[in-house]
């Protein structure tokens, strides 16, 4: 496990064959029949929702009673995760949401600080989607706008290409300028800045096991996304079960950004996720403790 962050084997002479490439630098190297371009919800904050119309895609495609059966059980394990985010959406606060959960969020934030249940299903989920590209003889797949697709989605695809055997090329598609590195001060920042940190850590990160150099975007557009509306502190919560960091630092910023009294629930939520692995990077914990501080002394 990279600390923490992906559960993924040690690296191979394999990621050879991954590659980097802007998202408007398209080359085609294969026939179609050869080469899957990966299906892709963009911008999605339900966790897994790429993962799900991946599986679903490839289960149109699997020839085979066993492998069928395997993206099956992904699939129910994905719809099954999806379902709790919305029983918890109806929570507006954490301890209805701990209670919700079982206390799956009081575990997972005391003890773990990370869930088991989400890794084994990226695990498995990796598995049934490599086992799948190769009884379809694909030779080539294309991960278009890698910077789009919801975190744990992106883990289990990048899962999939580290455990991929060499015959296949691993195209990835970079479209946006990444947040420069972490910084090391503990200045307070605002939540809309922890996404694009942390969204850039973790693409660095997955360049990084996969071994390839992110590629310069110096007229990209820098890294965004739109506002989670309509979710609750409930479903925040959620995300926060999966590991999905990016959602909730985004509902974060849609709901401290213009509440100087922000409900306090937020706030201990924000310095929740803030001091979190991975996405502390030795700075965040100080600053999210000390804005929920202020705002209510």
């Amino acid at each position: 496990m990279d600390n923490g962050h992906l559960l993924l084997s040690p690296r191979g002479p394999r990621t050879a064959r991954n590659l980097i490439r802007p998202s408007h630098d398209r080359k085609r190297a294969y026939s179609r029949r050869e080469e899957y371009v990966l299906p892709v919800i963009r911008d999605a904050l339900t966790s897994f929702a790429t993962l799900g119309i991946i599986i679903r895609d490839l289960k149109h495609r699997e020839r085979t009673s066993s492998g069928l059966a395997a993206l099956d059980r992904v699939e129910q394990s994905i719809l099954r995760v999806q379902a709790e985010e919305q029983e918890l959406h109806a929570q507006g606060s954490l301890h209805g949401a701990a209670l919700a959960s079982k206390g799956t969020l009081a575990t997972l934030r005391r003890v773990t600080r990370e869930s088991a249940g989400t890794a084994v299903l990226i695990d498995r989920a990796a598995r049934a989607i490599v086992a799948a590209l190769k009884c379809g003889h694909i030779r080539r797949v294309v991960v278009p706008e890698m910077e789009r697709i919801d975190r744990p989605s992106l883990k289990a695809i990048a899962r999939a290409c580290l455990i991929a055997d060499g015959s296949t090329t691993w195209e990835w598609q970079l479209g946006a300028a990444l947040a420069p590195g972490a910084r090391q001060d503990s200045a307070l920042v605002v939540p809309s800045a922890y996404f694009r940190e942390t969204r850039s850590d973790l693409l660095r990160r997955v360049c990084s096991v996969l071994q390839m150099d992110p590629v310069t975007l110096e007229t990209a557009p820098q890294l965004e996304h739109p506002a989670p509306s309509g979710a609750t502190l409930g479903t925040a919560c959620a995300w926060l079960n999966t590991q999905n960091y990016d959602a909730c630092f985004l509902w974060l910023a849609e709901t401290l950004g213009a509440e100087r009294n922000a409900p306090i629930d937020a706030l201990r939520l924000l310095a929740m996720t803030a001091t979190i692995p991975p996405c502390s990077f030795g700075l965040y914990a100080g600053a999210a403790i000390c804005e929920a501080q202020d705002g209510h002394r």
